[in-house]
């Protein structure tokens, strides 16, 4: 009988090599001090949980604590630190935060990786290694110390569990939604792909469940904490009234750094916010016609990656970070042929450059960086770049998918 083998490949100079940089970066990443404010605000709402509970942080008379912040970060950082502790783990709160959430990050690229493995593109294997790099995701997670991996790993798993464990794929779903507002997008597309892939009845069954899974979450904070999670989102979502906070996209293309001093929506002046969020859904049609003849996992994550580069782009109040989500699908999406390989590259690095010109100008950190790497004339060229990304994009997709149909 024939064993089993693995890839010779897989075992190759080149992956271990990769494997040993990605190893060397998280280090060399995780001894920096990280964004402060953040990493603060985690750890503040952590030791209020180990002090006081879960349900007195989430509670009408200290829900301003949190800065209506959705639950589960703070859940999965008290629960982490614990454990840690009692593994006696002798790291400091902020290094015991950036652990956790690199952790994450970790198994989101191992799924990846193994998504990578067992596709046919000839490429594959240098889109391995580079994904086991992953030098953007890591500048976010062990080097600033921001929470997306948690997010986008779980509307991976949603996707991945949505055909054989249903209900749990639902629930997974749900809880994406409750670490990070930037989920909605996703939301709607996979019950979008539901039906455009298994017909109404079981798209209804599974968005009926979703429901009553969110009204059973609703009944639970409101029970114990006298709290509206509809009002947590709300007050979150908006919190921040600029043009653009930090990303390069097109408001900073068009206003550069200007664009913290402008307001999206005052009563009487322009409606940015209106026009950023109509540019956003013309732009999204292109996907979802696309999303009609999706069959594998790599053109859902296509969708979901051009999804999430135009909700960067086009609306407004959007940080730098946003970006995080259309670098890992369109990672994937990598897979399906050169031209989404190299978009994959491209996104990574206006990411990367994004990401290190607002850590350094807010928080130096980098010896061989300038200060204040935000002032620079480059950011717009930068915000450019993504802006034809998505245009480019945009223009694939119509074409692929009449070339299916």
């Amino acid at each position: 009988m024939k064993k089993l083998s693995v890839d010779n490949k897989f075992l190759s100079l080149p992956i271990i090599g990769s494997i040993a940089v990605a190893v060397y970066l998280r280090w060399y990443l995780f001894l920096k001090p990280g964004y402060a404010f953040d990493l603060g605000q985690f750890i503040k709402w952590t030791r209020f949980i180990l002090d006081n509970g879960f349900f007195n942080l989430y509670s009408s008379a200290n829900i301003a604590t949190v800065d209506n912040y959705p639950p589960v970060i703070p859940l999965l950082t008290s629960a982490w630190f614990k454990f840690s502790s009692v593994l006696q783990l002798s790291f400091n709160d902020i290094e015991n935060t950036k652990l956790i959430f690199t952790l994450v990050e970790i198994i989101l690229l191992i799924i990846v990786s193994t998504i990578v493995v067992k596709s046919n593109a000839r490429h594959k294997y240098v889109l391995l290694a580079l994904t086991i790099i992953s030098p953007a995701l890591a500048l976010v997670t062990t080097g600033w110390g921001q929470a997306e991996a948690v997010f986008v790993l779980l509307i991976l798993l949603a996707f991945v569990t949505a055909e054989k464990m249903s209900v749990l794929s639902v629930f997974i779903l749900l809880l994406s939604l409750l670490t990070k507002p930037q989920a909605i997008p996703a939301v709607g597309i996979y019950f979008l792909y539901l039906f455009f892939k298994d017909g109404l009845k079981k798209a209804a069954i599974s968005l009926g469940i979703f429901l009553a899974m969110f009204a059973a979450a609703y009944l639970l904070f409101y029970s114990i904490g006298k709290i509206s999670l509809i009002e947590l989102f709300t007050g979150s979502v908006g919190f921040y009234k600029n043009l653009s906070l930090n990303a390069f996209n097109l408001w900073w293309m068009i206003y550069g750094r200007e664009t913290w001093n402008i307001v999206d929506k005052v009563s009487g002046q322009f409606d940015y916010k209106t026009l950023g969020l109509t540019i956003f859904v013309i732009f999204e049609l292109p996907a979802l016609y696309y999303l009609t003849k999706a069959k594998k996992i790599a053109d859902v994550a296509l969708v979901l990656g051009y999804t999430y580069l135009c909700f960067f782009v086009f609306p407004t109040e959007i940080h730098e970070r946003y970006l995080y989500p259309a670098v890992v699908f369109l990672g994937i999406a990598a897979v399906l042929d050169k031209q989404l390989f190299y978009s994959y590259i491209l996104v990574s690095v206006t990411f990367i450059l994004n990401i290190l010109a607002v850590l350094q100008s807010v928080y130096p950190q980098f010896s061989f960086l300038s200060q204040n790497m935000i002032s620079g004339s480059w950011t717009v060229l930068v915000a450019g770049a993504n802006v034809l990304l998505c245009l480019y994009l945009a223009m694939y997709l119509i074409f692929k998918s009449n070339a299916k149909s």
